[in-house]
């Protein structure tokens, strides 16, 4: 089994079930904007980029306790680069929202489309009725350095998302052998339902 180092915490996030992420493509296919291709890795909502470790404790200590973890979503907005859904986050869940762009899912790209920039969006907002919730679970994704190496020399990266609050915590804590935890974030990770 191949020996991962994590190299950083790219972001946390609520990563949402399955049921979730076909609410969120059914509404989406009812407006205009539906685009081409799906965003890489598992349908999100960012709580912020590139943490520090203690911004992930406060994080899962806060939310983890809540599983699944409901969001709000509140409006749509498309540019027909990214669409996406933007979230109306509770008085707890804004406490450990560490993201410079307001809560937000990407659903779709162009082929030109960077998921980054669906924070942009202006998101009109959907009518009370309208308005649904999705269900996730709180987790990290994280670079990690594989023994394999590329053609210049240099390790390869693989990117993990992690999903068990007490995987979480000994990642961080430095308890955690990686080889045995995440899926690679090409691939459909699991994720509870």
């Amino acid at each position: 089994m191949a020996n991962e180092k994590i190299k950083g915490i790219v972001y946390m996030g609520v990563f949402l079930d399955d049921a979730s992420i076909e609410k969120l493509i059914e509404e989406e296919n009812k407006r205009e904007g539906h685009l081409p291709k799906a965003p890489n890795g598992r349908i999100h909502c960012t709580f912020g980029f590139r943490p520090t470790n203690e911004d992930v404790l406060q994080f899962v200590d806060a939310l983890g306790k809540v599983e699944p973890l409901a969001l709000k979503v509140k409006g749509y907005g498309c540019d027909f680069k990214n669409s996406g859904f933007s979230v109306e986050l509770s008085d707890e869940q804004k406490s450990v929202f560490k993201n410079d762009k307001d809560p937000h899912i990407t659903v779709s790209l162009s082929q030109d489309g960077k998921a980054k920039d669906t924070g942009d969006l202006p998101f009109e907002e959907l009518s009370e009725g309208e308005k649904f919730e999705v269900n996730g679970h709180v987790g990290i994704e994280v670079d990690v350095e594989l023994d394999e190496v590329d053609e210049k020399g240099r390790k390869k990266l693989a990117k993990r998302i992690i999903t068990d609050v007490e995987e979480i915590k000994a990642i961080l804590q430095g308890r955690i052998n990686l080889s045995n935890i995440g899926k690679n974030v090409k691939k459909n990770n699991s994720i509870p339902q």
